[in-house]
């Protein structure tokens, strides 16, 4: 693989330093901060699911101290980009793996990846929400960002594959999206909670965070949203906390 310009940015206030592509490629920013905000002194294996640069991953490293973390990643040059986060990041590496492993491949290959079935007590994962026509992609973010129905489909699958019985799934998606995220998740998770994420006051969710449990059947909760930006559009006191590692989302189950 050829050389490839990056930057070093840091995210909840200084306490995790992410190595990404400079350009023409998928970028972190508050969607993986909030993600991974879900997830507050949990325990046991945490899969980070389509890992990207390792974003959600190390931080939940550096949130769940007593938790060991995964990152499933495809791309070459965001796992080149995954070694250098752990390099930047020595005392939640310990704590951290990376797989290459294609998420939508059958059973028997993510297993021959590393990738065991019923491993992993918590999977959060930040997937393509964007569908084909409905938005302009860069073609070199495309495979990031835009998700058919089969790959959505297959997405949950697997995802329902690598969790315990009793697993948490955790992801952000489109608000408008939704729809297609139930139907996806239907037989496979119960228990589902969504919390919306609203760009101010007054204006509809325009991204959900997710949580479905593995196996549970009861209805599905809706909480109350998470106000972004106030009205001179800086971030509200609680969207900021969140951002700094200072504040948790809560969202049960």
């Amino acid at each position: 693989m050829s050389d490839f310009s990056t930057t070093t940015d840091a995210f909840l206030g200084g306490q995790v330093m992410l190595v990404q592509p400079a350009v023409d490629a998928h970028r972190s920013g508050s969607d993986a901060v909030f993600l991974a905000a879900t997830l507050n002194g949990a325990t046991g294996a945490i899969l980070d699911m389509g890992a990207g640069a390792g974003t959600v991953g190390l931080m939940a490293a550096y949130a769940n101290p007593e938790a060991h973390i995964t990152l499933a990643e495809q791309d070459q040059q965001m796992l080149a980009c995954c070694a250098k986060s752990l390099e930047r990041n020595p005392s939640l590496a310990a704590r951290t793996k990376v797989l290459e492993v294609d998420l939508l491949a059958s059973e028997p290959q993510r297993i021959a990846c590393g990738l065991e079935r019923a491993s992993f007590d918590h999977v959060l994962s930040n997937p393509p929400y964007r569908k084909a026509g409905h938005v302009r992609v860069n073609p070199a973010k495309q495979a990031a960002h835009v998700v058919s129905d089969d790959d959505l489909d297959a997405w949950m699958r697997t995802a329902a594959s690598v969790l315990k019985p009793g697993g948490s799934l955790t992801l952000i998606f489109a608000a408008d999206g939704l729809s297609d995220l139930m139907v996806a998740l239907k037989g496979r998770f119960g228990a589902i909670t969504i919390l919306g994420l609203h760009p101010s006051e007054g204006l509809p969710a325009e991204r959900v965070l997710v949580r479905a449990i593995k196996g549970r059947k009861t209805p599905v909760r809706l909480l109350p949203g998470l106000v972004l930006h106030r009205e001179d559009g800086k971030y509200t006191c609680q969207a900021r906390s969140i951002l700094e590692g200072h504040s948790a989302i809560a969202l049960g189950g």
